[in-house]
């Protein structure tokens, strides 16, 4: 399967629900990656997600991803 580019999905936190772990790995020819993150979340808030496919040499296309910062 092909991954997705720059696809946004929102999910509502259930009530008794304050945490969310997000995981996601790699693995190819050229080794394993692997990162994790825990979000305190309130319950009843929306949690949205973004999965965003970048350049191999595109650093300056980072930036794109602050503005899920500013919500």
């Amino acid at each position: 399967m092909q991954i997705p580019c720059d696809v946004v999905q929102e999910y509502e936190i259930p009530s008794g629900v304050t945490t969310v772990r997000i995981e996601a790995e790699s693995s190819g020819a050229s080794g394993h990656s692997s990162i994790a993150m825990t979000l305190q979340i309130p319950p009843g808030a929306t949690l949205r997600l973004r999965l965003a496919c970048l350049p191999a040499q595109g650093s300056s296309d980072a930036s794109n991803l602050d503005g899920l910062n500013s919500h």
